[in-house]
């Protein structure tokens, strides 16, 4: 076979968490495909072949993002005793974690053993891809049922921010409730964690996903619109709904009266709410789909580098920063301390107690999350501010780094504070934590 020309192209595409099958009729074809042009993990024997991953060179350190298990039983080198533990239980080996594979005058485990041990040592590493040749030889068929089985659960099996299992279980006590459904106070709470939810389930990995490849893949431009638009418009969806939020309690507790209709209802919650966060998805949408410039994309930075050109323009990028954020973070403290104060003197002249603590509720889950943004997001904004006043990027880059890293806390921190800021009886920590599947 050494004067054969293997010039053929083989193309393959993988739907992520998913187990694909290449079935090759030729002789010899596994032989070619997968150690020389697909795993790259032997000696090529003057074999000549390029990879293309999303029509693109592969990296050379594309080995260390797939595995290749072969059909015999090479073994490689000792791997963190932890990481081969978890396998050996998942493959259920413990049995035989301590025997020696294949050593010559002592027990040796049999085929099926040798097989989901070369299985191991390619888990070892979590590779993104997989590539398993005949993984079902020397197996009966029982074996072959339950070792893919144990690839499916493999492949099905992923982690999840505790966060966004907080955020699901509160959305679903409060939603599942037709007064708490329907209570005003709980309307604002109800759009951040469902817009945080959002952002944590198409943002985050995108995020993860980028520090795992150090690239943006799949690197095409719409990929990078969708990116930006999401961490720019749910972020600020989420800064101006709080805002709003902290301008409404003050109606909602000391002038109830304004809300006694359905009219006034509609024009006083209702208009403003829906007003605000459509504005805001707009103008997003706009300044990042149909931008007033030529954005340039670098698919080796996350967030493609965050190519919002539109910033570049002395009145939009004024705008945006001033009236998507600068504002609605001072409207969080002006508003969140005036109701402080308010709340403690209306605590002493209060009769009415039951009223009052059905007030003190809506003042303390108010508070709670403004006290989260003032933290967590404050340092960010006045960066910002203090960029808007002339001050040199130079001088806050160092902190720019920090404040924005921390900013992103907001989204993991909210739903827990909306939990712990629950306070009916009906509501208790141990009715929540058996709906959560954390892993």
């Amino acid at each position: 076979m050494k004067n054969n020309e293997i010039n053929r192209v083989r193309t393959s595409a993988v739907t992520f968490k998913s187990i694909n099958y290449y079935l090759n009729t030729q002789k010899c074809g596994n032989v070619f495909q997968f150690p020389y042009l697909l795993a790259d993990r032997k000696d090529r024997q003057g074999f000549q072949s390029e990879i293309l991953l999303n029509d693109q060179l592969q990296r050379k350190d594309f080995q260390y993002y797939d595995g290749y298990v072969v059909q015999d039983d090479i073994v490689s080198g000792t791997k963190k005793n932890k990481i081969v533990d978890e396998i050996i239980i998942q493959l259920r080996l413990e049995k035989y974690a301590n025997t020696t594979v294949g050593a010559d005058f002592k027990h040796r485990v049999s085929g099926r053993q040798r097989k989901r041990t070369n299985i191991e040592m390619e888990l070892v590493l979590s590779p993104m891809v997989l590539f398993l040749d005949e993984p079902t030889t020397g197996l009966d068929s029982s074996m072959v049922r339950k070792a893919i089985e144990c690839l499916h659960r493999l492949f099905r099996t992923g982690s999840l921010i505790p966060s966004v299992g907080c955020s699901i279980a509160i959305l679903y006590h409060m939603l599942s409730n037709q007064t708490r459904r329907h209570a005003i106070n709980n309307h604002v709470i109800i759009l951040l964690l469902f817009n945080n939810l959002m952002y944590e389930l198409i943002d985050i990995p995108l995020f993860l996903n980028y520090y795992r490849l150090d690239t943006v893949l799949p690197a095409t431009q719409s990929l990078c619109l969708m990116w930006i638009f999401i961490d720019e418009a749910l972020y600020s969806v989420s800064t101006i709904t709080v805002a709003w939020a902290s301008i409404e309690r003050h109606i909602l507790i000391f002038h109830s009266q304004w809300l006694s209709s359905s009219r006034r209802r509609f024009l006083i919650h209702y208009v403003p709410l829906v007003s605000l966060v459509s504005y805001d998805i707009l103008f997003h949408f706009v300044v990042i789909v149909f931008p007033p410039c030529e954005n340039r994309y670098d698919y080796t930075q996350e967030i493609c580098d965050h190519p919002l050109c539109f910033h570049d323009s002395k009145l939009i990028g004024t705008w945006d920063s001033v009236v998507n954020d600068i504002i609605p973070t001072l409207t969080i403290v002006v508003f969140s301390i005036t109701l402080l104060i308010r709340v403690l003197l209306q605590n002493h002249r209060m009769r009415h107690v039951v009223q009052w603590r059905k007030h003190r509720k809506m003042a303390i889950q108010l508070l709670s999350i403004s006290f989260l943004y003032f933290v967590l997001y404050i340092p960010i904004m006045c960066i910002e501010l203090a960029e808007q006043c002339c001050i040199s990027y130079e001088l806050t880059n160092h902190f720019e780094k920090y404040a924005r890293f921390f900013s992103y806390y907001v989204i993991f921190l909210l739903p827990f504070v909306c939990l712990f800021s629950l306070t009916e009886s009906s509501w208790r920590l141990k009715n929540i934590f058996p709906c959560l599947t954390i892993t």
